[in-house]
């Protein structure tokens, strides 16, 4: 599924609002950004990525399962039939 502009700031957008409701106050996010990638069989997919201020605990690894179910139900509420892949990085670890 290759993703209009308008799909993936939606996308981006969902993902900003939920996500809070997900971690601790020791968290903040910097950015979410969306993007087309291609799959390793050519098929097109979303690909999140959630980047995180740096110095925060752990991230929870049944919180994160817990909002990527809870957003895929969200996603095929709203009409977006293949939910994106998540990925969490810290700010410091992305060249900018």
């Amino acid at each position: 599924m290759t993703a209009n502009t308008e799909t993936l700031e939606k996308i981006a957008g969902i993902i900003r609002a939920e996500l809070p409701r997900y971690l601790s106050d020791d968290f903040t996010i910097n950015d979410v950004k969306a993007e087309n990638r291609l799959g390793p069989d050519d098929e097109d997919f979303v690909h999140i990525w959630v980047i995180l201020e740096d110095d925060h605990p752990r991230l929870d690894p049944r919180r994160t399962i817990t909002f990527n179910s809870d957003m895929r139900t969200l996603f095929e509420q709203v009409g977006i039939d293949h939910p994106p892949y998540i990925s969490y990085a810290n700010r410091s670890e992305l060249k900018t």
